[in-house]
């Protein structure tokens, strides 16, 4: 490359949603795959170890849930905790106040929710992954196309 070079990097989940044209300039492109099971685990297992204190998941919840999240990428995987924190937050906040207010002196901090199995698999059904089986079934057929990473 030169002073006069350029790098562009880019993502996304819908490559036949962007303009012929446009790729056709793009020489080099890559077929990130969805993560796979195993992958959702280790994703999963690193998130619940940086916050062992906010999410009550044993293993064979884990596994579970594992299987329940097929065709979660990174980012849904992140959206599902981060919605599975505020369900729960939300559950916490309404049973406080279901009588008018919480009850003489008692607080709510953020140390109180913790999330458990039931609330993840609600908040999964609440965030579906963003690919449908027939976008990855059209993603894998044409990943030959890419460069694998």
């Amino acid at each position: 490359p030169n002073d006069n070079s350029m790098v562009i990097i880019a993502a996304t989940n819908r490559p036949a949603a962007i303009d012929v044209a446009f790729r056709r300039r793009f020489k080099k492109r890559a077929y990130i795959a969805l993560p796979s099971a195993e992958e959702r685990k280790e994703f999963m297992q690193s998130y619940l170890d940086a916050k062992p204190d906010k999410y009550s998941i044993n293993d064979t919840e884990l596994d579970s849930l594992v299987e329940k999240t097929d065709r979660f990428s990174g980012a849904d995987l992140n959206e599902l905790f981060s919605s599975a924190f505020d369900r729960r937050r939300s559950e916490l906040l309404d049973e406080a106040y279901a009588d008018g207010g919480p009850a003489a002196g008692q607080k709510l901090s953020m140390s109180d929710v913790v999330v458990n199995i039931d609330v993840m698999l609600k908040a999964v059904v609440s965030c579906p992954a963003n690919i449908t089986e027939q976008e990855r079934l059209g993603y894998d057929s044409t990943a030959h196309l890419y460069l694998k990473m």
